[in-house]
């Protein structure tokens, strides 16, 4: 009879997170290939009367993630999933490589964020973190976790884009919503962004790699200004295409440094929240080239565009040694859930 998981995650619009799952799965199904897989989406609603009743009767277990779940503004524990619901689940729950999620913190925000933490751990049979900034959270609140480096990375491209055909090297830009940043720093992010694109469109072919299934504000901005296209994708793997026919990305969502490692291109973490840094210190990722998304000039960023095409070769072999060992963290801890539903190796 093959195991069934019930598995939580964020949404089906932002394509990072439908990666981390579908990596989640990937790894999973390493471990064991018949195991059936029930989706449900926690940025909507909590869990209803069916859903509990399907997971207490006809599946396994729960896992919850990826993605950057601990968000201090969630309505419940863990968005809308609430302690109501978890308590009334009878089957094992394990939490999948969580992360850390917010722009600013207050000592206010901080607490009920704790809180919401610990009363989760609670329910929780197994934790596993992204980052090594939310494992020292973590440990900091006295809750254990395993490390378990984000799944993204290991989903396969599609087809490739028709793109340019010429001898410049290709460069993607992944924005984010600019309703996430006050006024003042989103006018300077698109201008400074579009000032930099306008600079070196001459000598490369530029791109924008939106991450959601919308084409979003700041793209359209960045397009109108720029004159550069937009790469659409609608799945992850269309996604991981796009990366996959860049040399280099500059980047300003914590999912692009995980897609840019999985299709080992040199990138430029602009970060506007605590997980973009969180993503390339895990990965040791030379510091220089993430940068604060207020601290940008478009000499900055020329600066780092200099840096990467100096250091390429040395970054390749970084991600070449960081796979193998991201790999494995994410094969152990499919073990460690597989072993927890004795489900054993096909």
């Amino acid at each position: 009879m093959p195991k069934k998981i019930f598995h939580l995650f964020a949404n089906d619009v932002n394509l990072g997170d439908l990666a981390s799952a579908d990596g989640i799965k990937f790894f999973l199904k390493k471990i064991n290939k018949d195991i059936i897989f029930k989706d449900k989406f926690l940025a909507y609603s909590d869990l209803d009367e069916a859903d509990v009743s399907e997971i207490n009767n006809n599946c396994d277990l729960v896992v919850i993630g990826g993605g950057g779940l601990f968000w201090p503004h969630s309505k419940e524990l863990l968005l809308r999933l609430s302690e109501k619901t978890i308590k009334q689940i009878k089957k094992p729950i394990v939490l999948y490589s969580l992360g850390l999620n917010y722009e600013k913190i207050n000592s206010d925000l901080d607490e009920k964020l704790k809180n919401k933490i610990e009363v989760l751990s609670k329910y929780i049979s197994f934790f596993s973190v992204r980052d090594m900034s939310t494992k020292d959270y973590l440990e900091k609140i006295g809750i254990k976790s395993d490390l378990v480096p984000c799944p993204s990375f290991c989903v396969k491209p599609g087809a490739n884009f028709f793109l340019k055909r010429n001898d410049k090297k290709n460069i993607g830009f992944v924005s984010i919503p600019i309703s996430r940043l006050n006024d003042c720093v989103a006018k300077e992010y698109i201008k400074t962004l579009s000032d930099f694109i306008n600079i070196i469109k001459k000598d490369y072919n530029c791109y924008l790699i939106p991450h959601c299934s919308v084409v979003i504000e700041s793209y359209s901005l960045l397009c109108d200004n720029t004159d550069i296209p937009i790469i659409y994708s609608l799945v992850p793997s269309q996604l991981m295409s796009a990366y996959n026919q860049m040399d280099y990305v500059f980047g300003s969502r914590g999912h692009s440094a995980m897609f840019a490692f999985g299709a080992e291109k040199p990138y430029v973490s602009i970060s506007y929240n605590m997980k973009c840094k969180a993503f390339s210190d895990t990965l040791e990722y030379p510091d220089f080239l993430s940068i604060n998304i207020k601290d940008i000039t478009v000499q900055n960023l020329l600066n780092r565009l200099e840096k990467i095409t100096k250091d390429k070769e040395n970054i390749k072999k970084l991600f070449n040694k960081k796979k193998k060992s991201f790999f494995n963290m994410n094969m152990e801890y499919a073990k460690k859930i597989c072993n927890l539903i004795n489900v054993q190796k096909s």
